[in-house]
C-alpha cells in the first residue's frame, strides 16, 4: 500500500517540446519575426502557484530548464493543475502575450510509486517536472 504524502514539492521545469510557430503559421514573434521568449504558468484553479522567469529567443528544439522560481509546495493533492507555456511579448507594441499550449494534469496518483520527474505530454507541447515528497 502506497502512503499518501502531506505535500509534493515542484523542484523544476523543463520545457522539452514546443511548437515552432503559432496557430496562423507565423512566428511566435511577428513584430521582430524572431523565436518565442517563454515562461510556464503553473495554476491550481484560479490560483497561480509558479510563474518562471522568460527565456527569450527559444528554439523549438532545443530543451530549455526554465528558472526564477523557487521550491513549490502542493499540498492539495486532489484539485488539478494546470501546466500554460507562454510566450512573452510586449503590448506596447501592440503584440500580446501568446499561449502556446496548456496540460491539465494530477501531481500525485496513489499509484504511480513517487517518481522523481513527471513527463507531461499533449502532442503540442511537453514538460518534464523534478518532484520531490514529504509525508
Amino acid at each position: 500500500t502506497q502512503r499518501t504524502p502531506t505535500k509534493v514539492t515542484i523542484t523544476g521545469i523543463k520545457v522539452t517540446k514546443q511548437p515552432a510557430l503559432d496557430g496562423g503559421g507565423s512566428t511566435w514573434d511577428p513584430f521582430t519575426n524572431t523565436n518565442p521568449d517563454i515562461f510556464v504558468k503553473i495554476k491550481q484553479g484560479a490560483i497561480d502557484l509558479v510563474t518562471t522567469s522568460t527565456t527569450n529567443n527559444a528554439v523549438y528544439t532545443n530543451p530549455y530548464v526554465l528558472s526564477g522560481f523557487t521550491n513549490v509546495n502542493v499540498t492539495d493533492l486532489v484539485t488539478q493543475l494546470n501546466i500554460e507555456l507562454w510566450d512573452e511579448d510586449t503590448p506596447s507594441i501592440g503584440d500580446a502575450h501568446d499561449t502556446m499550449g496548456n496540460i491539465n494534469f494530477s501531481i500525485y496518483s496513489s499509484s504511480n510509486h513517487f517518481p522523481s520527474t513527471m513527463t507531461l505530454d499533449n502532442g503540442t507541447v511537453t514538460f518534464e517536472l523534478t518532484l520531490s515528497y514529504t509525508y
